[in-house]
């Protein structure tokens, strides 16, 4: 796992379950929001968003999607930080519930870093070019472009 980090960075777990977790949507690789609800007075709820766009690193001790895995239900979610954002991390968690809220892909001309997804268009956006999503070294074909220059 430490080979993972990037330098600077420190690798902070939380408790997930399905609720917690985009019912279990969460991959490694994923970038996800962290959200902290706490109870206040009476039924009211306060929730805020803690950090946004954080890499997870793990789900539970798994740190790599098999190519026939499509979901990794578990509860512990281990998630790549900066010093200060760890702490308050575990400040967030000491005083309520955390959920992560995964994010969308990169924008179909961009890639993620840290061998994240990668969405790639052949062409110049014209009817019949593909647009192709490659995670994990495995490339999936996401859409093909019709008239207009929008995906189908």
């Amino acid at each position: 796992m430490a080979a993972m980090l990037n330098p600077g960075m420190r690798a902070i777990s939380i408790a997930i379950n399905p609720d917690s977790s985009a019912g279990g949507f969460i991959l490694p690789n994923d970038r996800v929001d962290l959200i902290q609800t706490r109870k206040t007075d009476g039924n009211r709820s306060n929730v805020n968003t803690i950090l946004t766009d954080v890499r997870v690193l793990a789900v539970d001790q798994t740190f790599k999607q098999d190519k026939d895995t499509k979901t990794v239900i578990g509860k512990t979610a281990t998630l790549e930080v900066s010093p200060a954002q760890a702490e308050l991390v575990a400040k967030a968690e000491s005083q309520g519930t955390l959920s992560l809220a995964l994010r969308p892909l990169a924008n179909a001309d961009t890639a993620t870093a840290d061998n994240g997804p990668v969405a790639r268009r052949s062409g110049d956006g014209e009817a019949g070019d593909q647009v192709a999503i490659i995670r994990y070294g495995i490339s999936r074909e996401a859409a093909t472009v019709v008239q207009g220059g929008k995906p189908q």
